[in-house]
C-alpha cells in the first residue's frame, strides 16, 4: 500500500474514498511569497505508481477546476478520480491567489505568466523529493498547456499531455474570441485590436474603454504582455519527451485547429480528438447541453479522455 513517510510538507490531511479505494492528502507546499495548496489523490497500490500534475487553465481556478458561480464543473476533481480509478495518482492545486493558495498580500499587478511556471516548478520539485512515484507527467489544460510546456523545457518529467491547449499566440486567440461574438460591435473589436497590438509590442495601454476593462484593465496588462510573447507551437517543438495532444470536438473556446497546430510542431507528437468533449472535459449529445457542463458537476468526465491519458501514461 502507498505509505506516507518523511513527507516534507507543511500540512497533510489524509482522507479516504472507501467505496472507490482511493486515498488522498491535502498538501501545502512552500513557494515564493505564498503556499500552494492542493490535493494528492492516489489509488491503493502495493508498488509505486505514476503521478500526473493537473495544471489549471486561465483565471482564478481552484484545485477542482471551479471559479466563482460561472464555473462549477468539478473538472479537475473528476479527472483526478478517473485517473486514480485507473491506477494513476494526481496532484491538483489552487492557483496562486485562489482558495487556500493566498499570499499575505496578493496584488494582481505583480503576477506574470512566468509566475505560473515557477509555481509549477516548485510543485514538481516537491513531488520529486517525496521519491514515491514511478514516473511524473504534466497534464496542462487550456492555458495550463503552455505553462506545462515551459516547465517541461526546464525540468525533467516523463511525459506531457496537453488538453485544449492553444496552438496560436494567446493574443490572437483572445482577439479571435472577441471577433466571433456576434454581440460585439465593430468599434469594440477595433479597440481590442489596438490594445492587443500595443500589449504585444510590450507597451502598456492607459486608455482602456470601460466595456473592455475586465479584460484589459491596467493591473493585468503586465501579465498579458508576458503571456503574449510565447508561441506555443515553437515552444512545444523543443520538448524531448513523449507528448500527447488531446482536443474536444465540441469545445467552444479552443478549436481543433489549435490541437493540429501543436501536434504538427514536431514528429512523434500524438493527437487525439474526442468529438463530443467540451472545454470542461465533459461529453455532450446536443449543443443545448454545452453551457450546462460549465455549471453542473453531475456531468461525468469524458471516459475517452481518461482512457487516452491512462494508455499514454502506462506506455511511457
Amino acid at each position: 500500500m502507498f505509505r506516507f513517510k518523511n513527507f516534507r510538507f507543511i500540512t497533510a490531511v489524509l482522507f479516504l474514498f472507501s467505496a472507490l479505494r482511493l486515498y488522498g492528502a491535502d498538501l501545502e507546499i512552500k513557494a515564493e511569497g505564498t503556499v500552494l495548496a492542493g490535493t494528492l489523490l492516489f489509488p491503493k497500490a502495493e508498488k509505486p505508481v505514476s503521478v500526473c500534475i493537473i495544471v489549471p487553465g486561465s483565471g482564478p481556478i481552484d484545485r477542482d477546476g471551479n471559479s466563482g458561480f460561472n464555473l462549477r464543473a468539478d473538472t479537475y476533481k473528476l479527472l483526478a478520480e478517473g485517473l486514480a480509478e485507473n491506477g494513476i495518482a494526481s496532484f491538483r492545486y489552487d492557483k496562486r491567489g485562489v482558495g487556500k493558495s493566498l499570499p499575505a498580500q496578493f496584488k494582481e499587478e505583480d503576477i506574470r505568466f512566468e509566475t505560473n511556471v515557477q509555481d509549477l516548478k516548485v510543485i514538481l520539485s516537491h513531488l520529486k523529493s517525496l521519491k514515491k512515484f514511478k514516473k511524473i507527467f504534466l497534464i496542462g489544460h487550456s492555458e495550463g498547456s503552455l505553462v506545462s510546456i515551459l516547465c517541461a523545457k526546464m525540468e525533467k518529467v516523463d511525459g506531457f499531455i496537453s488538453i485544449a491547449g492553444v496552438g496560436k499566440n494567446s493574443a490572437d486567440l483572445i482577439l479571435e474570441q472577441i471577433e466571433k461574438n456576434p454581440a460585439n460591435p465593430k468599434a469594440l473589436i477595433n479597440s481590442s485590436k489596438q490594445i492587443i497590438e500595443k500589449l504585444k509590442s510590450g507597451k502598456m495601454e492607459e486608455n482602456v474603454p470601460l466595456v473592455l476593462n475586465s479584460l484589459f484593465r491596467k493591473s493585468v496588462q503586465s501579465y498579458l504582455i508576458s503571456w503574449f510573447k510565447y508561441e506555443p507551437k515553437k515552444e512545444i517543438a523543443q520538448l524531448k519527451i513523449p507528448v500527447l495532444v488531446i482536443q474536444g470536438g465540441s469545445d467552444i473556446q479552443v478549436g481543433v485547429e489549435d490541437s493540429k497546430l501543436l501536434s504538427s510542431a514536431k514528429e512523434g507528437i500524438e493527437l487525439k480528438i474526442i468529438e463530443k468533449m467540451t472545454h470542461t472535459l465533459k461529453e455532450i449529445n446536443s449543443p443545448q447541453e454545452q453551457m450546462k457542463t460549465y455549471i453542473d458537476p453531475s456531468y461525468p468526465i469524458s471516459k475517452d479522455l481518461v482512457l487516452a491519458i491512462t494508455e499514454f501514461v502506462n506506455k511511457n
